[in-house]
């Protein structure tokens, strides 16, 4: 700063022949003195020539340069370049006798951050009107400038980020908003937001519940987490009443997530909100519900139809039925079975699985539980089971061309005078019936048998024995063995297992097992249907 001043050097003799302003400095010395040694900012006296006649201690090191070789030197010889600005405030005041206030100087030395800064003042001194000299006064200001121009910068990076943030949120497909401190002040937020929002005037800076008291059940908790725990928090199909277009009962519905921002001290001050108005989707979920149900009433009372409503009385057979579709049981399945007096004394037992599911499924059963029953009536004219798989084999065959086909299990049960029941049973690509003895032990009845609707002359075989009372033959379709599949699943094993654990009981209760072990085997809806059907000899009937 030596265009300006230095140190704590005095006025020095009149060897230097500043004229005027040496008299002057030697007749104020005193003053002098006290105005330098005590002055926290630089001071210099030039004369006319601009030469040092004196320079206090703090403007000495600024320059980096003792007091005393100041003292009788221009400002160019001391900084060996004097900046314009400071040339043409030393001649305005030498011209007009006026000061110059808050001059701009860099340097002379600079920092690994960059120059220092000065603010410099230019004051006349005259004498009889005359001026003789200059006060110069150097205040550092380089802190100031430095704070000045990181704040510029800040505010600068500051309306970028604002910038962006505007743009983000109106740009937002969702409801956005920026709440602040505990009290969850609204800071920003974008159209979304009030989309269907009742109007609650001015949102800024107030406190969400008190503009939407609706969510106040809410807030509570969710500030603690976001807030203290720096939790984000997650609510999926939130009821809001706040009614409006499209609204349900009344209610809006809205997912959205509550997110923790950071403040200065890198704790969470505040939460972004994303959230989306979920009314609309609601809407059409509880229509397709709605739609689902209708359709499930649909298709249980279709399945229903499909299968006796009940089981008749047969004289002298104990007979019990189960069923469970799969799924969720809104489509219709390929079992069946039925159950189908021909006289007092001998009846008709059907159970079977029809390839696929669906309507083609459900149009297939109904053609194979009444082509049996039809071929059943007959019976008299010499009709037996493996007669009446043929038949339906044949009516598959000539009426559907779709490769569809099924298994079944066809039998006549016919009450002897023993009290003992007369089967005859033709197996035809279905599980053979499963017999129970009265001591437990389980065996198979007849072979596989053909696939019917397979191939134009099906393989057939008859098989017939008397169920003894006591004994109990169950029939089943491959949904109850494959039950837990894969990973648990009950085989046919199983089954034999769990049948001759129950070597005494009725019809139900052997039904009532079976259903439970297949539930038992998985938490999930069964991925087959699952049918069954027990017949056995009904203790003490009249033969």
């Amino acid at each position: 700063m030596g265009a300006v001043a230095s140190g704590a050097g005095k006025v020095r003799d009149a060897a230097f022949n500043t004229g005027s302003i040496e008299q002057w400095a030697t007749r104020n010395v005193a003053v002098l003195d006290s105005i330098f040694d005590g002055a926290a900012f630089g001071l210099a006296l030039l004369d006319r020539d601009t030469r040092f006649v004196r320079v206090n201690s703090v403007l000495a090191q600024i320059n980096d340069l003792p007091a005393s070789e100041h003292l009788g030197r221009s400002a160019l010889e001391v900084m060996g370049e004097v900046p314009d600005q400071v040339i043409e405030a030393t001649r305005h005041v030498f011209r007009t006798g006026e000061a110059v206030h808050d001059v701009e100087v860099r340097g002379p030395n600079a920092d690994a951050f960059g120059p220092r800064v000065f603010k410099c003042g230019y004051h006349p001194i005259t004498d009889h009107g005359e001026v003789i000299g200059l006060w110069v006064s150097v205040t550092e200001v380089t802190a100031e400038h430095r704070a000045a121009a990181i704040e510029q910068e800040l505010s600068g990076q500051l309306m970028e980020e604002r910038r962006v943030l505007q743009e983000v949120f109106a740009r937002a497909p969702g409801a956005l908003a920026l709440l602040w401190g505990p009290e969850m002040r609204i800071r920003a937020f974008n159209e979304e937001l009030l989309k269907n929002a009742p109007d609650r005037g001015r949102l800024h800076d107030r406190p969400l519940v008190e503009v939407f008291p609706e969510v106040a059940a809410l807030t509570e908790g969710t500030t603690r987490a976001v807030l203290d725990r720096e939790e984000t928090v997650h609510f999926s199909e939130l009821e809001v009443p706040w009614g409006g277009e499209g609204s349900i009962d009344g209610n809006r519905y809205y997912s959205f997530s509550v997110v923790p921002v950071t403040g200065t001290d890198d704790t969470a001050a505040g939460a972004l909100v994303v959230g989306q108005d979920m009314t609309e989707a609601v809407s059409r979920r509880l229509e397709l519900e709605s739609e689902l149900e209708s359709e499930h009433r649909i298709v249980s009372e279709l399945q229903v139809s499909l299968m006796p409503d009940r089981l008749p009385e047969l004289l002298g057979v104990d007979v019990a039925s189960g069923f469970r579709p799969a799924g969720d049981g809104h489509e219709i399945g390929g079992d069946f079975y039925d159950v189908f007096p021909l006289d007092e004394r001998c009846s008709m037992v059907v159970i079977g699985d029809v390839c696929g599911k669906g309507a083609e499924a459900a149009a297939l059963t109904a053609l194979a539980r009444y082509t049996l029953r039809a071929a059943a009536l007959q019976r008299a004219k010499g009709a037996e089971p493996c007669t009446l798989v043929a038949r339906l084999n044949e009516a598959v065959r000539r009426q559907r061309d779709d490769l569809r086909f099924l298994t079944c299990v066809c039998a006549f049960v016919q009450v002897q005078k023993t009290g003992a029941l007369r089967v005859s049973a033709c197996v035809a690509g279905h599980p053979p019936p499963l017999r129970i003895g009265g001591e437990g032990g389980v065996v198979k009845v007849g072979s596989t048998g053909t696939l019917v609707g397979a191939w134009d002359d099906p393989r057939l075989e008859q098989e017939v024995f008397e169920l003894q009372p006591g004994e109990r033959l169950v029939l089943y379709t491959d949904g109850v063995t494959e039950a837990g599949a894969p990973q648990n699943e009950l085989g046919e094993e199983g089954l034999v297992e769990l049948l001759s654990q129950v070597a005494q009981g009725s019809a139900t209760s052997t039904v009532a097992a079976i259903e439970r072990a297949v539930i038992s085997r998985t938490a999930a809806p069964p991925r087959d249907d699952i049918a069954v059907l027990v017949l056995a000899p009904l203790p003490g009937a009249e033969p």
